[in-house]
């Protein structure tokens, strides 16, 4: 059974679909498949699939871009439990492992998935019955009222409500 892997990139990073499609043929060499989400496929990398539909088999997600990138596709793998590898491409990536000049090296990494794994802690927030996942910050908006609003916090076993006022600070 071939090793399937997702591709997820910035498309306002040009270098993105350069280092996506290295690594495609390098990954594809060694036995492996890939798929993308939809603007690296338009690119003729991987076969089409979008963020939130990324089938159960996929061994990692490979994210090609810098740290925000990495962030918005978190959540995603975060739901399925799938490892993410960051590949820089863009401008800021404290979070990028991957080196974008070594498709070769990243290939066999993953094929062997013998890259190492770092946990990081998840932020979810709830409202209105919807689940939200985030890397490092959350926010909140009032949006059109800009009324008074509460916020449950729970950390570490311990919750505490936070109320807001609608009146902004000066």
């Amino acid at each position: 059974m071939k090793q399937v892997f997702y591709f997820y990139a910035n498309p306002y990073q040009p270098r993105s679909a350069e280092a996506a499609r290295a690594l495609a043929e390098c990954v594809e060499a060694k036995g492996g498949q890939t798929v993308s989400d939809p603007w690296l496929a338009d690119q003729g990398i991987g076969q089409a699939c979008g963020l939130e539909d990324v089938p159960r088999d996929v061994r990692a997600m490979v994210i090609f871009g810098g740290d925000g990138t990495l962030l918005r596709a978190a959540p995603a793998a975060a739901r399925q439990e799938i490892p993410l590898l960051g590949v820089h491409t863009g401008t800021v990536g404290f979070l990028m492992a991957g080196n974008a000049r070594e498709p070769e090296e990243l290939a066999a990494l993953l094929c062997r998935e013998t890259y190492p794994l770092m946990e990081c802690p998840l932020l979810e927030a709830r409202y209105q019955g919807k689940r939200y996942l985030a890397v490092n910050d959350l926010s909140f908006a009032r949006g059109e009222h800009p009324g008074g609003m509460e916020v449950t916090v729970e950390a570490d076993g311990e919750t505490r409500a936070v109320q807001f006022s609608g009146t902004p600070a000066h």
